[in-house]
């Protein structure tokens, strides 16, 4: 069964990005990429959503800059509890943000989207379908060529901003941000 890129790519930040096992699977998986997103609910989601509708359709880069700030809070986060866990995370930050770095996600009217990773040689673009659920808080996605859905809070939507929570494969605390482009 196809998996999509996001939660192939993705699956690599369950435990903030935490092994040199998870880096090696991360090469392994920039040779077939697939992608997914997330996301979850504060005072920036608009209670419209017909609003959210329109306020995320258009191309969605991944923010390196802004995932960095995240992941070290909760690297930092993490150093009382794991301190080695927590320095193998800081070690693989730079490599897992700049892979993310060539992500990007286009909502399109009508529920279609694709998503792409720049890779070495070629882009990957994975097509498919989205939708907002629970009053434009809650993403929907699904990939072609699966019946796998993939949910995700919203946690900020602006006419800027995207970020994401949650998502299947992915740590339920990391979010990722995305910058319109």
């Amino acid at each position: 069964m196809k998996k999509s890129i996001f939660v192939s790519v993705i699956a690599v930040l369950s435990f903030c990005i935490s092994t040199q096992a998870q880096k090696k699977n991360v090469q392994e998986t920039m040779q077939n990429p697939k992608i997914a997103t997330s996301v979850s609910t504060n005072k920036n989601i608009s209670a419209n959503s017909s609003q959210n509708e329109d306020l995320i359709i258009g191309k969605w880069k991944f923010d390196e800059t802004r995932f960095k700030q995240i992941a070290r809070k909760e690297i930092d986060k993490m150093k009382a509890k794991d301190p080695k866990k927590a320095s193998e995370a800081e070690n693989n930050l730079d490599f897992v943000a700049g892979f993310f770095s060539s992500a990007v996600l286009e909502f399109k009217r009508g529920g279609i989207m694709e998503a792409v990773i720049t890779g070495n040689s070629a882009n990957q673009v994975e097509k498919g379908t989205w939708r907002l659920e629970s009053g434009g808080k809650v993403l929907i996605q699904k990939y072609s060529g699966t019946n796998e859905e993939n949910r995700f809070q919203i946690v900020e939507l602006t006419g800027q901003t995207l970020i994401l929570k949650g998502g299947k494969g992915v740590d339920p605390d990391m979010q990722l941000p995305y910058i319109k482009q």
